[in-house]
């Protein structure tokens, strides 16, 4: 049994919540420890128990986060003890010599031996180079030392590196971490930390950090599974443990774990919305709609939403009257390129309603002259996607003179007019073709071309028109993206979908009668 540790441990008087056993007295410590017999001590005095037991009394007393061991790497007798027996992780510090090369190397080998001891302990190991200089380097010298220690060590990583720190604040042995935290020392040292804790499951940010890199880990499969459980069962009480647990369990397809660790997760507190989000997203998977909707309209009561996330959330709630999203307190803290940008995305999501709420709502509270006619464009455009012509006819036309309009407002003033009335209006594709001829479209794309061939077909240059049609097809046979906006159906449309669209227009500008846009065709009334 070790003595009371109690009797050589106190607390630090200048760091908060340090606790330090030091080695000895100062006198004759090298003489009392010269006089150790460690064979003796482990192979007839039980010096294995010995040390056991005081990590017990540790554990009791002092009840550590993390204990840090200083090791003096000259003894070789207790070296042994403070890199096989006591740790759970070994930092070696070295400077990239040959000298420091050779004694590092038998002393990784046996950290690493300790895996097939009959205990099976996995010793992880840090390399750290220290005292190196902050000098260039020419000759390549610690590029080719680090290289040599890299393949002798079998490291897996890059070393930490902790460069010569010139300073007489050093001679007070003040702590730098606490009293210079900015200092290049400093931030060298709690890359150190940063390091440990993430190698450390049983720390909170440990965990999460394993989970976060999963999909990048080496480890087998067994392994990682077994620390998978064990990082639930350290972080029983953390609602953000369990919240990444499940949400990597929904990616893996574990719908119903998943749900399980959630539910924990939102038990204990965190409402946040990620959390909440990824709870919806789960239930919808599972059929479980109420708790769908219920989480996703919680997460969009909040202000400070991400518009990402606002985005998900409006498509899961399944809210009953789309007409009011934009009056959601999730949207309407939004500034008015957010709400553009999730307009648009719920356009493409088929839920083009909500996004003319959203866009309503901004028109409503924006004062900049270019932002409100970004959002009157794509108002416009919303509006003729769900089929409200009359709304935006009005909207594009109260908007100003024809002789102002950029390329789109122009375009879509002239389709909605076409649909409202039945028949084509000359002045707006007018000024469609002008501003094409005067600005090029050689960059432009698929939807762009598709366009431009219905605008020439109106002011006659049919074969123009053609030639765009022609253009439109090989730009969208081109592209890497799955979807487009078709100007022939007014909403997006996967790449086979706009190639029929714009087959139809080139059968429009051949003489085919009877055709006419499909969006002509999807009128509703002005809600």
């Amino acid at each position: 049994e070790a003595p009371d540790v109690e009797r050589f441990v106190a607390q630090s008087a200048t760091v908060d919540g340090l606790w330090i056993m030091p080695s000895g007295s100062q006198q004759g410590y090298a003489a009392n420890l010269g006089e150790i017999d460690w064979n003796d001590l482990y192979e007839q005095r039980s010096g294995y128990l010995l040390f056991e037991d005081m990590k017990e009394q540790w554990r009791k007393f002092i009840q550590p986060d993390y204990v840090l061991i200083d090791s003096r790497t000259g003894h070789t007798d207790t070296c042994g003890i403070c890199t096989r027996q006591l740790p759970d992780a070994v930092t070696l510090l070295f400077f990239p010599n040959e000298q420091n090369l050779r004694g590092l190397a038998k002393v990784v080998r046996d950290i690493r031996a300790e895996g097939d001891s009959p205990q099976g302990r996995r010793i992880k190991t840090h390399f750290v180079m220290s005292n190196v200089p902050d000098l260039d380097d020419e000759d390549d010298i610690l590029e080719h030392m680090l290289a040599r220690f890299r393949a002798e060590l079998r490291m897996e990583d890059e070393p930490q590196v902790i460069h010569r720190y010139d300073s007489l604040s050093l001679l007070n042995q003040i702590v730098f971490t606490q009293d210079r935290p900015k200092s290049r020392l400093s931030k060298e040292y709690s890359g150190i930390v940063d390091l440990l804790v993430r190698a450390n499951v049983e720390d909170e940010e440990g965990a999460l950090h394993y989970i976060s890199e999963v999909g990048n880990s080496f480890d087998p499969p067994q392994d990682m599974e077994r620390t998978l459980t064990r990082i639930e069962e350290y972080h029983a009480k953390s609602g953000e443990v369990l919240f990444r647990l499940g949400e990597l369990a929904g990616d893996e397809g574990n719908w119903d774990s998943a749900k399980s660790l959630l539910d924990r997760a939102v038990g204990l507190g965190n409402h946040t919305p990620s959390c909440l989000l990824a709870r919806a997203r789960i239930s919808k998977q599972i059929g479980d709609e109420a708790t769908a909707s219920a989480d996703a309209k919680r997460v969009l009561s909040e202000q400070g939403l991400d518009p990402q996330a606002a985005r998900e959330a409006i498509r899961l709630a399944a809210l009953d009257v789309p007409e009011d999203t934009g009056e959601l307190p999730a949207v309407v803290a939004m500034d008015g390129w957010r709400k553009i940008w999730l307009a648009g995305q719920l356009e493409r999501d088929g839920e083009a309603r909500s996004g003319v709420s959203v866009l309503r709502s901004a028109l409503r509270d924006a004062e900049e002259a270019g932002l409100r006619e970004r959002m009157t464009g794509q108002l416009a455009l919303s509006l003729m996607t769900i089929g409200n012509l009359d709304e935006a006819c009005d909207l594009l036309g109260s908007s100003g003179t024809l002789s102002t309009m950029n390329v789109q407002d122009a375009f879509n003033y002239g389709m909605a007019m076409w649909g409202r009335t039945g028949e084509v209006s000359q002045e707006p594709f007018d000024r469609v073709v002008s501003l094409n001829k005067a600005g090029g479209d050689d960059a432009l794309g698929a939807n762009y071309l598709q366009c431009m061939a219905v605008a020439y077909w109106t002011v006659g240059e049919v074969g123009e028109a053609m030639e765009f049609a022609r253009r439109a097809k090989r730009a969208a046979r081109e592209t890497l993206r799955p979807t487009t906006f078709s100007c022939w159906r007014y909403r997006t449309a996967s790449m086979q979908e706009f190639l029929q669209d714009t087959d139809s227009i080139m059968r429009m500008i051949a003489g085919e009668a009877g055709v006419v846009p499909l969006f002509m065709q999807v009128r509703t009334e002005k809600p």
